[in-house]
């Protein structure tokens, strides 16, 4: 059962005045996932202290919604987020401390034309806990930032 079952079916038990549909349709549908935005630096854009192009990538983001298999293997939208940011080498935070909407940084470098592209990972609709503990898996307690 989702997560927002499981609200509609809380809240029901809660509260006999009101409709399992009307219910429903109150609490809103989140979908955790992360949104990916981009800008790219040239050398002439560098000497006018500016971007040659930004934008993003994917607006409407990558799913971090565990599925069945995740679930039975225990994974959660944390696991998920901090294997996918990994992955993306983004191992670059927009703060040195957590707290709450924090991005993460990757980049690369075209050696040939000297361009250098920055992708920003965006966590969206995660709660606080699930952002702290994406926070936590890519930072370790005896990590130094």
């Amino acid at each position: 059962m989702s997560k927002r079952a499981l609200m509609v079916v809380a809240a029901l038990l809660e509260n006999d005045d009101v409709s399992p549909s009307e219910l429903a349709a109150s609490i809103p549908d989140r979908r955790p996932r992360i949104t990916i935005s981009y800008s790219i630096v040239t050398p002439e854009s560098a000497a006018n202290g500016d971007t040659a192009d930004n934008g993003w990538e994917n607006e409407e983001g990558v799913s971090m919604e565990p599925d069945e298999f995740d679930r039975e293997d225990e994974l959660t939208v944390a696991h998920l987020a901090a294997k996918f940011l990994r992955d993306k080498g983004a191992n670059e935070a927009s703060s040195s401390h957590f707290h709450t909407g924090i991005w993460y940084t990757s980049r690369e470098e075209d050696h040939t034309s000297s361009d250098s592209t920055e992708y920003n990972y965006h966590l969206k609709d995660f709660t606080p806990e699930e952002e702290e503990a994406t926070w936590n898996l890519l930072h370790p307690p005896n990590r130094i930032h």
